[in-house]
C-alpha cells in the first residue's frame, strides 16, 4: 500500500496538468488507484516499474475521458497545448521517462512520442513567443 501512496504523490503533477483543477486531479488519482486495484484480481505486482506503468496508463485513460467533459480556460500557453502534448512534455521533460514508457501509457508508437515531443516543444515555444509579442 505504501507503493500506491508513493505513486499518488509522485504523479499528482501529471494529474494536475491533464486536468488543471486541484479537486479533479485528486479525484483522478483516487480513481486511478481504484481502477489499478480492481484490474489486478490476483493481487498487485511486486515489480514497482510494472505497477507504475499500469497506474500511469489508468491515470491517462481516465483523464482523457474526463477532459472531454471539463472546459478549462487558461491564458497559460502550456494549457493551450493538446492533451497528448501536455502529457508527453510532462512525462518526458519533467519526469524524464523514456519514450518507450510514454508510448506504452499513451498506447501509441515510440516514433510518434518522439515526433510529438519535438512538435509539442515547438508549439510551446511558438505560443510563448506569440504571448510575449502581444504583451509588448
Amino acid at each position: 500500500m505504501l507503493a500506491l501512496e508513493a505513486l499518488t504523490h509522485k504523479h499528482y503533477g501529471l494529474a494536475f496538468i491533464l486536468l488543471p483543477d486541484e479537486l479533479m486531479a485528486a479525484q483522478l488519482l483516487i480513481d486511478s488507484i481504484s481502477r489499478l486495484i480492481l484490474s489486478k484480481e490476483g493481487g498487485l505486482s511486486d515489480d514497482e516499474s510494472i505497477l507504475e506503468k499500469d497506474f500511469v496508463t489508468h491515470l491517462i485513460s481516465l483523464a482523457r475521458i474526463r477532459q472531454q467533459h471539463f472546459a478549462y480556460k487558461s491564458e497559460d500557453p502550456f494549457f493551450k497545448l493538446s492533451f497528448d502534448e501536455r502529457a508527453i512534455l510532462y512525462l518526458r521533460d519533467k519526469r524524464h521517462y523514456p519514450a518507450s514508457f510514454v508510448a506504452t501509457v499513451l498506447e501509441t508508437r515510440e516514433e510518434r512520442v518522439l515526433a510529438s515531443t519535438h512538435q509539442a516543444r515547438a508549439n510551446l515555444l511558438e505560443k510563448n513567443g506569440q504571448e510575449w509579442e502581444s504583451s509588448r
